[in-house]
């Protein structure tokens, strides 16, 4: 992109980042932003501030179809093997590489607070499946457990911090954990809620897994729902039924009193479901509140747009409307996540999955506020690292989807941090070996992002020192992430830790997590032992390496 300097029109480029500096003979001059594609825009800029510029694409660049990509990285990262479970669907995916920081110091990656892929990997281990490695996403993983969160200051949106550890398994390698808390909500004070619940009720839907879990979890959410906020309910099987609209929170009984009267049948009118709720919401709209669609569904779309393509331009359509889409899957066999995760990303909201009453509990009524309400909108996080301390850098997680990989319009559309979330982001980093005598910072991490209260962009700085804390001295938070990005990778199949045994993981695992009392860290102790179990066992030297 051109960036001209009105006053004097000189001419400065922008990096493959949008990122420019530009001398100015005044405090203040004209800038004009000129690019292929784009509306010429023209701004007053000050010197002294900083300043981020949306420009507008020009009607017919408009239509180009654009894939979402989770993390911008040069070069060609990894991919695991993939396989399929029945007729379930899942992105495939292409582990980050490694790459040189002198060519690229700086990384960019959308944010969100999504973890339906733990729940979905605790189902297959608990089935005792091996999981898809597409079904892997790290990033989910850790954002499950929320280990790092740490309650930002009053009238701050976030905190930060990182620390910088050797590496358990590659003593070669060092880690980099960092983390951005979002402020909690007072629901005594949080935005009205206009919710529409949109709920898949056709024939595919009838197992306990599926309808019944969705509907004794909404019931339990229901009963915690504020007399000011308004409740509609819309299902879609043999046929897209309003059964109810703008219902205040004083009268939820005869919601409940409807989701009992649900019977599932029929086709899968997805399309027709969605394009329906959005009209609801759009005409029970609250400008000062929280508008949001909670859809239910197992994904598994047979009538109407199916592809995953058509879904992202129907949500691209309606997000418009200042409506979010928080997605819930259930079900095996015919579940789709490839649909539902891009459902949940293209509609600016996030993306669980329910697999068991303990899980629809924690989504709809113990963390109730994180999934539902926003405290920071079009979020993605730029991480700059220092060519003088670091040689080569990875992020761990936040993988790209293959098809957007391929596609030369793919570009980074930021995501939403729910209230009182806690983001974590870990680098596998390769240090120079004079890197511990440099005192600059490993790297400065920055996150952009669109206040929902004011819709401002604005933006929060988090500088990571070149302090390194060996590895057995650090944390409890730090020792159990680190657990936990370590089984994720082993079940991804990541080439990364193939020396790494699943014994190991084991003993790293326990003792990470020792002395806890948490039932979901117990939880994660007891799936190890399973995922050591499964994937050691002369099934897996058959089935997956292929003897």
């Amino acid at each position: 992109m051109r960036v001209v300097v009105a006053s004097t029109q000189q001419v400065f480029r922008t990096d493959n980042y949008g990122g420019f500096r530009a001398t100015l003979p005044e405090l203040g001059d004209t800038l004009i932003f000129i690019q292929r594609g784009y509306q010429v825009l023209k701004l007053r800029v000050v010197s002294s501030d900083y300043t981020e510029v949306e420009m507008t694409m020009l009607p017919a660049d408009i239509a180009l179809r654009r894939n979402r990509l989770a993390s911008m990285i040069q070069g060609r990262g990894s991919q695991p093997p993939r396989w399929t479970v029945g007729n379930e669907s899942y992105s495939a995916l292409v582990e980050n590489p490694f790459v040189n920081t002198m060519e690229l110091p700086v990384l960019s990656f959308a944010a969100n607070n999504n973890y339906a892929s733990y729940s979905n990997i605790r189902r297959f281990l608990h089935m005792d499946e091996f999981v898809p490695p597409d079904a892997i996403r790290v990033e989910e993983v850790l954002n499950y457990f929320n280990l790092f969160y740490k309650r930002p200051p009053q009238n701050q949106v976030f905190s930060g911090s990182s620390v910088l550890t050797t590496c358990p398994w590659n003593s070669k390698r060092h880690l980099l954990f960092t983390e951005v808390s979002a402020r909690p909500i007072d629901m005594s004070h949080a935005p009205v809620n206009n919710l529409v619940l949109l709920i898949d009720v056709s024939g595919s839907m009838d197992k306990p897994n599926k309808l019944a879990l969705i509907k004794a979890g909404i019931q339990k959410m229901l009963v915690n729902v504020r007399p000011a906020d308004t409740i509609s309910l819309i299902t879609y099987g043999s046929t897209v039924a309003v059964w109810q609209e703008r219902v205040p929170g004083t009268e939820v009984e005869t919601i409940i009193r409807q989701l009992e009267r649900i019977q599932p049948s029929g086709p899968t009118p997805g399309e027709e479901g969605i394009r329906e709720a959005y009209r609801v919401a759009r005409r029970c709209f609250n400008p000062h509140g929280n508008n949001r669609i909670i859809l239910a569904s197992d994904g598994d779309f047979n009538v109407g747009l199916q592809t995953e393509r058509e879904l992202e331009q129907l949500i691209d359509e309606q997000q418009k409307a200042g409506v979010s889409l928080t997605c819930l899957g259930v079900g095996m066999g015919n579940y789709k996540d490839s649909k539902l995760s891009i459902l949940a990303y293209k509609g600016n909201g996030n993306f669980s999955y329910i697999d068991n009453d303990l899980e629809a509990e924690r989504v709809l009524v113990t963390e109730f506020s994180q999934s539902m309400f926003t405290v920071a909108n079009e979020v993605h996080v730029l991480v700059n690292f220092n060519p003088l301390l670091v040689r080569q850098h990875r992020l761990l997680g936040y993988d790209n989807p293959r098809s957007a990989l391929k596609d030369t319009t793919s570009r980074l559309i930021g995501g939403e941090i729910g209230a009182g979330h806690g983001m974590v982001a870990v680098f596998e980093l390769e240090l120079h070996p004079d890197a511990v005598q440099n005192r600059k910072g490993v790297a400065d991490l920055r996150v952009n992002y669109t206040d929902p209260r004011n819709k401002r962009r604005d933006y929060f700085a988090v500088v990571c020192p070149n302090r390194v804390t060996p590895f057995a001295l650090a944390d409890s938070a730090t020792r159990r992430t680190a657990a936990l990005l370590l089984f994720s990778l082993k079940l991804r199949l990541s080439p990364s830790v193939e020396a790494v045994s699943w014994k190991q993981i084991q003993a790293f695992a326990r003792d990470a997590f020792q002395g806890s009392r948490i039932p979901v860290h117990i939880e994660f102790i007891e799936l190890v032992e399973t995922a050591r179990k499964l994937y050691t066992s002369k099934r897996a030297k058959k089935e997956l390496r292929g003897d």
